[in-house]
Formats: C-alpha cells, sequence, structure tokens
C-alpha cells in the first residue's frame, strides 16, 4: 500500500513488489522498463522528478535480550529509513534511519519539489519535512487532525485532503497551507459516502479532486464548493489508480 508512483520522465507507473524490487511498467503496453531490488518494502514512495529519484520510507527489526526474561526470549526493536534511489541506475543514493516516533498516517505524504523535501503527516497529527538526503526533519507544522488521501497542489502549493467528522457524519473536503497549517477552506462533500484508500488525485485544470467510491465511481470534487461535479462508473475495480491530464 502507498508504494506506487507515476514516473514523468518514462511515463511509466512504478511499484514495489512483494519481493522489494521497484518495478516500472509501460501501463499501455505491460512490458517492463526498468526494475531494481531495494534494501526494504519501500512504501510512502514518491517521484523526485528533478533529480530522477525514488523516494519513500521502510522499516526494518532488529532484536535485543529481554532483561526481564528467563529463557533467552528477545525484544523486537523497529527501525524506520527514509531512501533515495536512482530510476535510472538503482543505485541507492542515501538511505538513513529515521525517528517517526510513533508511526505516520498511510496514503499522507508527498514531496515537495520547490523545497525538495519529502513530507509525511506523523501519528501526532502534524506534517515533517524531511530532507531526503541527509534525513533531517527541517520543519515540524501542526495540523491537528489526521488528513485521509492527502494530494499535494503545486501550483497553488496547497495540500487536500478529506476528514470525516463523527459528530456530524459527514466528509469534508479540506485545503490547507502545509508550510504553517493553516486552514484556508473546508467544505462539506455531500453524498460522498465510502471511498477507497490511498486513491486520489488533483485535476489543475478543473480545480477538482478526485477520487474513487467503494463501488469503483470516479468523482470530481469541486474544492472550493464541496460539490461531487463530475462522477463516471468503471466497469472493473481497481486497487491503485494514478491520476494525469495529458
Amino acid at each position: 500500500m502507498s508504494s506506487t508512483v507515476y514516473d514523468p520522465k518514462t511515463g511509466g507507473y512504478g511499484y514495489v513488489d512483494c519481493d522489494a524490487v521497484f518495478r516500472l511498467t509501460d501501463p499501455q503496453t505491460g512490458e517492463e522498463i526498468k526494475s531494481f531490488k531495494l534494501p526494504g518494502y519501500v512504501s510512502l514512495a514518491v517521484i523526485d522528478a528533478k533529480n530522477n529519484l525514488l523516494v519513500g520510507t521502510y522499516s526494518s527489526y532488529t532484536y535485543i535480550d529481554d532483561p526481564d526474561s528467563s529463557n533467552n526470549a528477545t525484544l523486537p526493536v523497529l527501525h524506520n529509513y527514509i531512501l533515495s534511489a536512482g530510476l535510472e541506475s538503482g543505485e541507492v543514493i542515501s538511505n538513513i534511519e529515521l525517528d517517526l516516533g510513533d508511526g505516520v498516517y498511510v496514503c499522507s505524504n508527498f514531496f515537495d519539489s520547490g523545497e525538495n523535501l519529502y513530507v509525511v503527516e506523523r501519528a501526532d497529527n502534524k506534517l515533517i519535512f524531511i530532507n531526503p538526503s541527509t534525513g533531517n526533519i527541517v520543519k515540524t507544522v501542526n495540523i491537528g487532525k489526521p488528513l485521509n488521501n492527502l494530494v499535494y497542489n503545486p501550483a497553488g502549493k496547497t495540500i487536500v485532503a478529506l476528514t470525516y467528522n463523527q459528530q456530524s457524519g459527514a466528509n469534508y473536503i479540506e485545503v490547507y497551507n502545509p508550510g504553517t497549517g493553516e486552514q484556508i477552506s473546508n467544505k462539506i462533500v455531500s453524498d460522498l459516502g465510502y471511498y477507497q484508500v490511498c486513491i486520489a488525485g488533483y485535476d489543475e485544470e478543473t480545480e477538482c479532486y478526485i477520487t474513487v467510491s467503494a463501488d469503483d465511481e470516479v468523482m470530481f470534487i469541486d474544492v472550493s464548493s464541496g460539490e461531487i461535479i463530475k462522477t463516471y462508473k468503471l466497469d472493473y475495480h481497481l486497487s491503485d489508480v494514478k491520476f494525469l491530464r495529458k
């Protein structure tokens, strides 16, 4: 989950398989463009198009002796890493251990190409801006709530996401300034219902947020009003979608 990317240079659809191999595939022919082994199961993956890199995180465990055990039992210790790998060569450029606290939300990440920073929303509802070359957290911004299916709008330098309010039972489309955490807008999306995790995009031409319902209906949501202005039904179920305009 959250290991798939679209590479604008090759037009390829990339994913990390169950053997921790990154595979870049031509979506029109199904032919493999490139593949290379990774040191772990990279997720929260993004493309740094300017530097032609795959960037993402992965975890591994080491084991230590359990001091309270009398039968040589061990305890697992979780280690998180941020990785950058060259899309052309597959070479691992950087692979740095990273403290992610109590974890991060799945599918709430993006790459800020202007600042060359990798951004994830941590479990404490804060955006952390990470230099992928060094692993340093250069900025932390409080959002105050979990954001679902987050997408980045590079033209407006905003993030757009869905949230759910248990008291009202309503879904909302929300826009934030990621640099300050300021909420720019918050609109109810009527009749949204259930939607698929990790399938979302932003169309700059129509200024719509795009998601897919649990019934495989693609929905274009006007960010300024929350209105679903266009839908179309898929004849098949997709577990992952990358939206792009050509």
